[in-house]
């Protein structure tokens, strides 16, 4: 390697050092500061990312778009912020993406079935606390994202023996099991 190489690799490295340091100074210095206001200005400036559907049709109307972050003052009292770990697909996400199911207006992301870790409370919740294990089970769409809003309703508890990607199949693909051995087969 180079001289000029290696230059170029040390200069590009200290310049990450220090924009990471200056990153650092200023936000401790809005917190100390500027306090409250000023950090929520900053924190606004974070995002998560989402699946999102801005038109029917086949997958390619799937696109990944950042959302701006869900902070504390934005959930309803009744509302929860889960951070996903894993999300199921299923068959009725296709229906709704193409449109074939209605119920659904775009923009929308999709997805039914997550599982992740309780990481805002709305005031009113009193089931869950931040860092409860959950896998959602009524929630229409969503799950393909980062981070999703739901209600206390759309949530069931996650043991720890249970994985997350186990706990994002759990829902409806269960619903659909059921539905099959016990409501359509007493029929036959």
């Amino acid at each position: 390697m180079s001289s000029i190489h290696r230059w170029h690799e040390q200069h590009e490295r200290h310049s990450i050092r220090c924009c990471v340091a200056l990153t650092l100074r200023m936000l401790r210095h809005v917190l100390v500061r500027h306090r409250l206001v000023h950090a929520i200005v900053l924190l606004r400036t974070m995002s998560y990312r989402a699946i999102r559907v801005t038109s029917f049709g086949d997958p390619h109307v799937m696109k990944v778009e950042e959302q701006p972050e869900i902070l504390a003052g934005d959930v309803a009292p009744n509302e929860l912020v889960i951070d996903i770990h894993a999300a199921g697909v299923n068959p009725v996400d296709t229906y709704f993406r193409s449109g074939l199911r209605g119920g659904v207006t775009v923009p929308y992301t999709p997805g039914s079935d997550a599982a992740g870790v309780v990481s805002l409370v709305g005031s009113q919740v009193q089931r869950w606390k931040v860092g409860d294990r959950v896998y959602t089970s009524g929630m229409k769409h969503g799950a393909y994202a980062q981070k999703a809003r739901v209600t206390e309703e759309q949530l069931q508890p996650l043991p720890d023996t249970v994985s997350f990607y186990q706990g994002a199949g759990l829902h409806v693909p269960y619903a659909t099991a059921y539905y099959a051995l016990f409501q359509r087969a007493a029929y036959v």
